[in-house]
């Protein structure tokens, strides 16, 4: 091809160009088609075509997974109609049931815990959650609770919680346990700041009034104990999490570090938690998942320590609350299988693996490696996913150690574990 061919070429590319960035359609409106509950100028806050910018339908893609992990619609789709230059885009958002009684129920050998209760995750349109719920768990508790992410725009948010928690608590004199009845009542709030939709800042705290009583005849233990406690608590959310139907892929990491203050003790408690997911797709059916929980506290040689080793929490198959420590390193790994899906919902195959390491009181943190305060369980389990229902999951795993013979359990209860 000599020169001159070239030259008119590019001559004709340059005559061309106006053309076709005439032609190319700008967004002259949005629409969400589908909606019965949620605000649709809501929506617009996570969404980033808007009108007057160009038609990208590489944007547009992105806009349905911002919305898809709002985790208010079980499916986001788009279409685009055209009108000479201008395009509306169209996302058509099929809703999911958001207001849901709460049936969560769980067990481990012998001990069988229920949840009942009422939530809503999309109240007054705009993504907040209210609820309150009643458990068994040994004991009789309850909660009243409010998340509202977005109360200004997308940048500020509000948290509040009432509970009353009482459990049977195993705690620590010496190398025996004792039984003990706690009653927590705590009354929380928090502020919420957004910098951006994948991350959150959040700082309070609250009043928590705490009760120990005997629950066996011991001289060890004093027949009752109050405390008056203060709460400051400040926290750190940022996650890249995608969301597809029952699938995940991204990361996650949580930072919650707390202090509190006790009437009548000059000592200051504090504690650190972080915890971090990691989920892939190595194949369209099957999803991997971690999850890393690392925590530190104060180290002092005290009953009330902070950090559990329970079945519910972060060992399957271990038992209830085993053991208890100031220090924790526990590690989930889990593959999910999806066997059969349908409109209706899916069935998974689930293998893992947990792992835990826990510093007992006054220890140092090389005793964490010794075989005593450590634990391995692995096993297999079943999801059944419901896809219409905001986030149902039932859940049943099978765990058995891989140090101690006959050391096993069935778990079972509602949502995945992690």
């Amino acid at each position: 091809m000599n020169r001159f061919s070239l030259l008119r070429r590019f001559l004709l590319f340059l005559c061309c160009l106006p053309a076709f960035l005439w032609a190319q359609p700008t967004i002259h409106s949005l629409r969400f088609d589908g909606l019965t509950k949620t605000n649709p100028y809501y929506l617009e806050q996570f969404v980033v075509s808007a009108p007057g910018a160009p038609l990208d339908t590489l944007v547009i893609a992105e806009d349905i997974q911002r919305l898809r992990n709002l985790r208010i619609f079980y499916d986001v789709r788009s279409r685009v109609e055209v009108a000479g230059n201008k395009a509306t885009v169209v996302f058509e958002c099929s809703e999911l049931l958001t207001l849901l009684p709460i049936i969560n129920f769980g067990g481990i050998n012998e001990n069988f815990w229920y949840q009942l209760g009422l939530t809503e995750h999309n109240w007054m349109g705009r993504g907040h959650t209210i609820g309150g719920f009643y458990r068994y768990y040994d004991r009789h508790s309850f909660a009243i609770y409010t998340h509202l992410p977005y109360l200004v725009k997308q940048r500020w948010g509000l948290i509040a919680d009432i509970t009353h928690n009482a459990t049977v608590e195993p705690l620590q004199f010496g190398a025996d346990f004792i039984n003990v009845n706690v009653d927590r009542n705590a009354y929380l709030g928090f502020i919420q700041f957004n910098p951006t939709m994948e991350m959150a800042f959040s700082f309070g705290g609250g009043y928590l009034l705490e009760t120990y009583r005997q629950r066996e005849s011991t001289d060890r233990f004093p027949d009752s104990l109050d405390f008056k406690k203060y709460l400051i608590k400040v926290g750190f959310d940022q996650q890249t999490l995608d969301y597809h139907l029952h699938y995940l892929s991204g990361f996650s990491n949580q930072l919650i570090v707390e202090s509190v203050l006790t009437e009548g003790d000059p000592t200051t408690f504090w504690k650190v938690l972080n915890i971090s997911r990691f989920y892939a797709r190595p194949w369209p059916t099957g999803n991997l998942a971690f999850r890393l929980r690392t925590g530190i506290s104060t180290n002092k040689v005290s009953p009330f320590v902070p950090f559990v080793i329970d079945s519910y929490l972060n060992v399957r198959g271990s038992g209830n609350r085993i053991s208890r420590g100031t220090a924790e390193l526990t590690l989930n790994s889990e593959y999910r299988q999806t066997f059969m899906q349908n409109h209706i919902g899916a069935i998974q195959g689930v293998a893992f693996l947990d792992l835990s390491a826990w510093r007992p009181a006054g220890s140092t943190v090389k005793e964490m490696w010794k075989a005593e305060n450590n634990v391995s369980f692995t096993g297999a389990g079943l999801r059944i996913h419901l896809r219409k229902l905001n986030n149902f999951v039932f859940r049943l795993d099978y765990g058995f150690s891989l140090t101690t013979e006959g050391q096993r359990g069935v778990v079972f209860g509602a949502g995945q574990y992690f």
